[in-house]
């Protein structure tokens, strides 16, 4: 009985060992993409302030949306 006893608990200590290194695995591997997440957003966020910047969307684009609002957007090259 006592050695059932020390054989059961021998094995639940295997199956929280294999557990958790399971566990620490999966955790570094959010961690890697976590960190690959943010490095593209990163990116993304400086390309979005670079296309801002460089096609002067107040000038080009807001006003477009204004007439977009008001109805009054014509189609450049619209078949007739």
């Amino acid at each position: 009985m006592e050695q059932q006893l020390k054989d059961q608990r021998h094995h639940l200590e295997q199956m929280v060992q294999e557990r958790t290194a399971s566990l620490q695995e999966g955790h570094a591997a959010l961690k890697v993409l976590l960190k690959r997440r943010e490095g593209d957003k990163k990116e993304l966020e400086e390309n979005i302030l670079c296309n801002v910047e460089c096609c002067n969307v107040e000038a080009t684009i807001l006003p477009n949306l204004e007439r977009l609002k008001v109805g009054r957007l014509e189609l450049r090259g619209r078949p007739r």
